[in-house]
């Protein structure tokens, strides 16, 4: 069932005529034409003020909820589920915080889905940095990804350094020995124009809106941008409004990580650091496979003003591992074949009042597209309470939950020790780092915590990370939040 007119409001289908009323004014003062400019949110003043007049009118929301009840066997089987570190909130005139782990399940057959076709942009750096042994890496293992890509499949490759070139233009995979040719005739020379590069990209997938292909841009970089950082993340925001999804491959110790993981966090896509050409491969293949088994892309979480908590992080812990924006709406990626998409959030609750008996932690809704059907989105609404007690019933946080905040909280120290890096404070980073070494050993990560004290170490003794230690404990320390399998039971 696609997105329907009550979701649109934000209401209940039992809504009163009163409560319909004033959510679509609150509605209406955010996104009426007249207060915001932005062409997409005049399209959604459309959408609301449809379904205002429908809903409205008592004889056409009967027709309208009849229409609901024959789509509603029709329903796509996707699953969202909580988890929470607190069954009750303490009523305490302080802050707090609590946890909350969300999985998203695909329940229906999978084996029947419909996997649409997809549009794979790859943006290859071919500065001069990249010359050598990385390049050649790029172009064996992009022969390697043509020939796994299906035949319905289309690919394009923009090239660039000092300025950007498409090198192939959209084209079935079906060719795939005119496709390795044309990669062949990749030489490294000039510098990095990382912006000119992500707007060809952009702009060969933007072309290809509305077709029947997933629109997929993969950027594979070494180097730096040159004071183009805030256009290249008003293009991934561009990137969004046409579900397009931006991932990106770092080599090397030059690449601006903090920048990259902006970019791609904002379309919902990952950042990886190849930490050794030999990596390469593997990574490869965890782009190929996102491809080819999508079954919900372009899923968001949108979030009401109306809710008392606000959300202090959200990492999103399985199939990749990201760090994502608060802002809403947040995107949570893509839905795969036979995996879950997992996501843990710290809720901030403000200090309760005395006569305060429930708590909003979070109103709002997923929205997402399904397969092949581009042409509308899907909703789930959330509405997430918590009782208010002044003596709360003490149970034990799920294992689960606990878990992942052990490894967030490495995450964050890691973060921490950056900052104090950055900053002078080399004392603070080295005790950080070797009390983070000290839980990793605890928790059986012998081999790095062995990396995370060779860096410590090199920090007191140079003042500074080695040439790419930071990067290393980075995304060594967010790898360690993939969650573990699950333990296959016994007779």
């Amino acid at each position: 069932m696609g997105e329907n007119f009550y979701s649109i409001l934000g209401v209940s289908n039992n809504a009163t005529a009163e409560q319909i009323r004033q959510a679509y004014f609150d509605l209406a003062r955010k996104y009426h034409p007249d207060s915001n400019l932005s062409s997409r949110n005049k399209d959604l003043f459309i959408v609301i003020q449809h379904a205002y007049e429908v809903l409205s009118n008592p004889k056409t929301r009967r027709e309208y909820d009849a229409t609901l009840k024959l789509e509603e066997a029709s329903r796509p089987p996707i699953q969202l589920s909580w988890v929470f570190s607190r069954k009750d909130v303490p009523r305490i005139a302080e802050s707090q915080i609590v946890y909350g782990k969300l999985d998203i399940q695909y329940t229906g057959n999978q084996d029947d889905f419909k996997f649409p076709p997809s549009h794979l942009c790859i943006v290859l750096d071919k500065s001069t940095s990249m010359k050598g042994e990385r390049l050649d890496a790029v172009r064996k293992n992009l022969h390697q990804l043509i020939a796994e890509l299906r035949d319905v499949d289309l690919i394009s490759i923009v090239t660039f350094n000092d300025k950007a070139e498409i090198l192939i233009a959209p084209t079935s995979t079906s060719d795939k020995v005119a496709l390795s040719k044309k990669i062949e005739t990749i030489h490294a020379s000039g510098g990095t124009e990382m912006y000119r590069g992500l707007k060809a990209g952009i702009d060969i997938l933007w072309q290809g809106h509305g077709s029947a292909y997933l629109p997929n841009l993969l950027l594979l970089t070494d180097g730096h941008t040159y004071g183009d950082e805030d256009r290249c993340i008003e293009l991934a925001h561009k990137a969004v409004e046409k579900n397009i999804r931006i991932s990106a491959l770092g080599f090397g110790s030059d690449w601006n990580d903090n920048f990259l993981d902006a970019v791609t966090s904002v379309t919902g896509g990952c950042t990886y650091f190849v930490k050794s050409l030999m990596d390469l491969p593997k990574l490869l293949l965890i782009t190929l496979t996102s491809l080819k088994t999508t079954i919900a892309h372009n899923m968001n979480l949108e979030m009401q003003n109306s809710a008392n908590a606000s959300v202090m992080f959200c990492f999103k812990l399985e199939p990749e591992i990201v760090k994502l924006p608060t802002e809403s709406p947040i995107q949570l990626g893509s839905l795969i074949k036979e995996k879950k998409s997992t996501y843990m959030f710290a809720f901030e609750l403000p200090p309760l009042k005395k006569d305060q008996s429930i708590l909003s932690l979070l109103d709002g809704r997923v929205r997402y597209l399904l397969g092949d059907n581009r042409s509308s989105s899907f909703v789930e609404n959330i509405k997430l309470e918590k009782m208010v007690n002044d003596n709360p019933e003490k149970v034990d946080i799920p294992l689960e939950i606990v878990q992942a905040l052990s490894k967030i909280t490495l995450y964050q120290m890691q973060e921490k020790s950056h900052t104090d890096v950055q900053s002078g404070k080399v004392v603070d980073a080295v005790r950080r780092l070797t009390f983070m070494a000290t839980q990793l050993i605890g928790q059986g990560n012998v081999s790095f915590a062995k990396e995370v004290l060779n860096e410590a170490e090199n920090i007191k003794n140079k003042q500074t990370y080695s040439e790419d230690g930071n990067k290393r404990l980075k995304y060594g320390t967010r790898a360690l939040l993939q969650l573990p399998a699950p333990e296959k039971r016994t007779r």
